[in-house]
């Protein structure tokens, strides 16, 4: 990662950690079934990993995470990821864990949640968990860390083609918060 990018991520965890918004993004958090993509209740009943349940950023300035993208990443490698985020807009990233299912979905300013990626996970080994897209059986491990009921996801490895500046966009410039 090349320094100013660091600086960029580092800031916008400090900031959108200090600023206690919580997961809320235009009202209330989207409800998201594992089972059904966005739909149903988005609360879960008594998780076996303390990784299960939804999961939210607060929203964050689109024009700050493209610059961050442009850090970090080629323009040529940004656009074959899918990344998209409207200047001017703000956007906000959502995870839903269970009953082996990984739903990632975003928000774009407080509108509907759009499911960005689907698949099943194996059980957390440790701080590290491997995610599987149903579409095309790639796989993506990530590390996690749960401290004071905030998430936080590093990419380590994806095997899903150009995705990668995305899924650390989506991932790493932000911690996530229980949503529901």
């Amino acid at each position: 990662m090349k320094p100013t990018a660091a600086v960029i991520v580092a800031l916008s965890f400090t900031v959108l950690g200090a600023c206690g918004s919580g997961a809320k993004v235009g009202g209330s958090p989207p409800d998201v079934s594992v089972s059904s993509g966005l739909t149903g209740s988005a609360t879960s009943p008594a998780a076996s990993s303390p990784l299960e349940g939804t999961w939210q950023t607060a929203p964050m300035s689109c024009a700050r995470l493209n610059a961050a993208a442009e850090l970090r990443f080629t323009t040529t490698d940004i656009r074959r990821s899918g990344w998209r985020c409207p200047v001017g807009s703000r956007f906000a990233a959502g995870i839903r864990i269970g009953a082996g299912r990984w739903v990632q979905y975003q928000v774009i300013d407080g509108g509907s949640p759009d499911i960005g990626w689907e698949g099943t996970y194996a059980p957390p080994d440790g701080r590290e968990v491997t995610a599987t897209e149903t579409a095309t059986g790639c796989r993506i491990m990530y590390r996690y860390a749960i401290r004071e009921a905030r998430l936080s996801v590093d990419v380590l490895r994806d095997t899903c083609g150009p995705d990668i500046a995305a899924q650390t966009l989506i991932y790493e410039s932000a911690p996530f918060t229980r949503a529901g």
